[in-house]
């Protein structure tokens, strides 16, 4: 009986040093991977990189440096040049690409459309993410889930969502629309803005169905909005001018950074855009690429980015986009992500095209 009990105790003591020795070898290869990133950042010493928001500045990619340095010990020279136009930017990247030119950047940052195209093309490298992150940056911030044909081709460095900002000094919360077709009522004439962008309303058109979409959208534009662009919107909110604009959830944290009054209200959908940081295909400085990317994902890069461009995270807590998704949540209001079944095959799509034809001529005409 004795030798019975010895006999258990040592295969649970033999197997509790299996299992702890392959833990232990699962985190040495980790540790391995970032430092061979790390040490052939080093060697490489700097990076080229095309930074999204816009309103990155010099000063921005200083911090950048010194907080990658801290955080990393390398000190990288850090050439940036700001994403102002992203389908241009992905033109000028394809073209450097088929012609088989050095890439420009070695790392880009674009909303997830305009990735997904590049990683058609062959543009992006596909990474092996999950062991270089550190314990605070959630897997969800690899770009796909695993198995999926775009997992592993980028980093989520920020989000935006798209919905409705209004003046809660001029509308109550509870006059305020909760859906789209409410925008069309008569009380808001001349006093709301809509952004015309027909490519997120031919998403949002796939989304909800195209004719519950296209109707609303003829109703709205026959309700005679201030239409543009999502600057001609902000200007015209912070001059009072409008009282509420269908807008990018950034513009709403700069109204309130600008000490106007502005709340949040998703409209039938949390429609929340990635904005991703990829590897270039050939980049002349992968590593230092990769180890960017990495910071920009991270908690502390998530700071920079809200500190410095007014960019949020919905992965983190304590900035807007994670607020916003809360309210969304205990709204009870669906999440739409670039990963919504179809979405991104309709967005590549000839359909697209001519949805986007049609919206054109609905804002145009209203019909």
């Amino acid at each position: 009986m004795e030798s019975k009990k010895y006999g258990v105790t040592a295969l649970l003591l033999g197997a509790g040093i299996f299992f702890l020795t392959c833990a232990t070898q699962v985190k040495a290869a980790d540790g391995d991977a970032l430092s061979r990133v790390v040490e052939g950042a080093k060697k490489e010493g700097t990076v080229n990189l095309q930074i999204s928001p816009s309103s990155h500045t010099v000063k921005s990619m200083k911090r950048l440096s010194r907080e990658i340095n801290k955080k990393y010990g390398v000190d990288l020279d850090i050439q940036f040049a700001p994403t102002v136009r992203m389908a241009v930017d992905l033109s000028k990247a394809l073209m450097e690409h088929k012609l088989g030119a050095r890439p420009t950047y070695d790392l880009m940052s674009l909303s997830v459309p305009n990735i997904v195209r590049g990683i058609e093309a062959g543009i992006y490298e596909k990474v092996d993410w999950q062991p270089l992150l550190d314990k605070a940056t959630p897997p969800e911030i690899i770009l796909g889930k695993p198995g999926t044909r775009y997992h592993g081709y980028g980093l989520i460095s920020y989000t935006a969502h798209r919905g409705l900002m209004y003046n809660p000094k001029r509308i109550p919360s509870d006059r305020v629309p909760k859906t789209l077709a409410e925008l069309a009522d008569p009380r808001w004439k001349g006093k709301i803005g809509v952004h015309n962008y027909p490519r997120v309303w031919a998403e949002v058109a796939f989304i909800q169905g195209k004719e519950k979409t296209f109707a609303e959208l003829r109703a709205i534009a026959k309700n005679r909005p201030i239409q543009g662009s999502y600057e001609d919107q902000q200007k015209r909110y912070l001059l009072e001018e409008i009282w509420l604009a269908h807008s990018g959830s950034q513009y709403f944290q700069e109204a309130k950074m600008k000490g106007m009054p502005a709340e949040w209200q998703s409209l039938e959908l949390s429609d929340i855009a990635d904005y991703v940081v990829a590897v270039r295909t050939g980049a002349q400085h992968p590593n230092a690429a990769r180890l960017v990317a990495l910071y920009l994902a991270s908690p502390e890069g998530s700071k920079l980015h809200l500190e410095e461009a007014g960019a949020g995270n919905l992965h983190y807590p304590g900035n807007y986009e994670n607020s916003i998704a809360v309210q969304d949540k205990r709204q009870g209001i669906p999440v739409a992500t670039w990963d919504y079944a179809g979405r991104m095959e309709f967005v590549l799509s000839k359909q697209a095209d001519q949805w986007e034809k049609e919206i054109e001529r609905i804002f145009k005409t209203g019909e």
